[in-house]
């Protein structure tokens, strides 16, 4: 499939403290108040990347490239192809509140950014301009409105449903020695988010793959070779 890449930055703030004894029980429900009455600010971006053309490798190589981006295409004569390198990346800070020997942890702001860095290849003995050049760039542009169209609905998706996720997750309550600087407690809260989220991109990976191989098809094939009965 495609390659994946997931990057996760945790920006740690604290920019909630209060200190008091307090029973175990009265220290839950303060947490839970107070994560309740501070919603996260949750953020979601998509960026297509910076699109790059490379028309240098030859039709072995383009053939390595395929086989590690679309394991379920063949082609006997490859003329170009579209790599994406779909990621995900996901920052969250954390508010931190001391109740006695106890510290709440809530989210305040989580961050997500999904894109591509896409990359088209046309196979280098194909001559810029010609009418094989042409076909074939068209091709791949098929590809990347597909992409783009994908991409969009993604970033949708998690506009949607990730919201709840990170309600679902929502706080952590530990002892405050146990973590006293607070790194330990805020990367679990991000790796649990990271969690959820993976499952969705490697959904997403998995459909957009799909979606691509539609187009690759021998008839699709047949009828772009038959349109420069020269080349």
């Amino acid at each position: 499939m495609l390659k994946k890449l997931v990057a996760t930055v945790i920006v740690l703030g604290f920019s909630a403290f209060e200190a008091y004894a307090a029973s175990g029980g009265y220290a839950a429900r303060k947490c839970s108040e107070e994560y309740r009455n501070n919603p996260p600010e949750i953020e979601i971006l998509y960026n297509y990347g910076n699109l790059k053309f490379d028309n240098s490798q030859s039709t072995e190589e383009l053939k390595k490239l395929l086989l590690q981006n679309y394991p379920k295409v063949s082609s006997k004569r490859l003329n170009g192809l579209t790599q994406f390198m779909p990621y995900v990346f996901i920052e969250s800070s954390s508010n931190r509140m001391v109740i006695g020997d106890s510290a709440c942890y809530y989210p305040q702001h989580v961050r997500v950014v999904v894109g591509y860095k896409p990359t088209v290849y046309i196979r280098n003995d194909i001559q810029p301009g010609s009418c094989r050049f042409n076909v074939t760039l068209r091709h791949e542009q098929t590809h990347l409105d597909i992409a783009h169209l994908s991409l969009k609905r993604f970033a949708q998706k998690i506009k949607r449903v990730f919201p709840q996720m990170v309600k679902d997750i929502g706080f952590k309550f530990v002892p405050y020695k146990s973590d006293v600087d607070g790194s330990e407690t805020s990367a679990k809260i991000n790796e649990a988010y990271k969690t959820q989220l993976n499952t969705l991109f490697n959904g997403f990976v998995e459909e957009m793959a799909e979606q691509q191989m539609r187009i690759d098809t021998a008839e699709n094939y047949k009828e772009e070779t038959a349109l420069c009965p020269n080349d």
